[in-house]
């Protein structure tokens, strides 16, 4: 169990980064409308994909200390 925790850990802090690059394209956003739509799918895939590993985070940290 602690491994998979660990891989979790490692999963959501590559996602955070990832989001966080595409927050900062998004301040000074393209030219190019359909590299904005894109982008703005892609953020909101990451965030649904982050929001489901967090679950199974907490989840998996529940059964550690139990």
């Amino acid at each position: 169990i602690q491994r998979k925790v660990d891989l979790l850990e490692e999963k959501i802090a590559d996602l955070e980064s990832r989001i966080k690059e595409i927050e900062k394209k998004l301040e000074s956003p393209p030219s190019d409308p359909l590299e904005v739509q894109k982008m703005g799918v892609d953020y909101t895939r990451m965030q649904s994909d982050l929001e489901k590993l967090m679950e199974e985070w907490s989840s998996q940290v529940e059964i550690l200390k139990d």
